[in-house]
């Protein structure tokens, strides 16, 4: 190959990035989990890796990198942080997300498909809303938020388990592919800063 430019610098180079891209953050529960740190015991590279070629090959780059999972975390609640994961929304946002994305509600479902729907819906609208820093909570550094639905496969993890979490599952789809219709009509001067993405199918 023929070398064109050549450039060597005692700083690293500076490209531009998207200020909705300083700070991406995946937070929720166990499916949430990745980090860029070799010193995690839960060294996995996978999603960071898939989620930043993406972005370069459509001449994006993000700044920072925060991965907040809490393991067997429940949208459903609040009042105890190890519990429910809108009580670790404010340690959450002490690294100052611009972008998060949201990946919770497996810990919500049951065998019996019994879950509260309506608990579930004002649960998310909740936790949205304090990222957001609207409907009452303190301002944020939160720009954009991606929800993301369950990510199970219709036979995860055996196919007579999965169906009893079928109609829960489906709920929980459901209920999160209309958030971004119930935050435009709600907060319609941050209307397109939510989205939805289908994991799922």
């Amino acid at each position: 190959g023929y070398i064109r430019n050549l450039q060597i610098s005692s700083r690293p180079y500076q490209r531009s990035v998207h200020p909705v891209l300083s700070m991406v953050q995946i937070f929720g529960d166990a499916h949430a989990a990745c980090n860029y740190s070799s010193i995690s015991s839960s060294y996995d590279l996978d999603k960071a890796l898939v989620m930043e070629s993406t972005l370069i090959k459509s001449g994006m780059r993000f700044g920072g990198f925060s991965a907040q999972s809490y393991v067997g975390r429940k949208v459903i609640g609040s009042g105890n942080a190890a519990l429910y994961l809108i009580d670790n929304v404010v340690t959450a946002l002490l690294a100052q997300p611009t972008l998060v994305i949201f990946q919770g509600g497996i810990g919500d479902i049951t065998a019996t498909g019994i879950m509260p729907v309506a608990s579930f819906t004002s649960s998310m609208h909740a936790i949205i809303e304090r990222f957001f820093g609207i409907n009452g909570n303190p301002a944020t550094s939160v720009k954009r938020m991606l929800i993301s639905s369950l990510p199970w496969s219709p036979l995860f993890p055996s196919l007579s388990t999965a169906s009893a979490y079928q109609a829960d599952t489906t709920a929980v789809n459901t209920i999160q592919s209309g958030l971004p219709a119930w935050f435009d009509a709600t907060y319609p001067a941050l209307a397109g800063r939510l989205k939805y993405v289908d994991m799922l199918t």
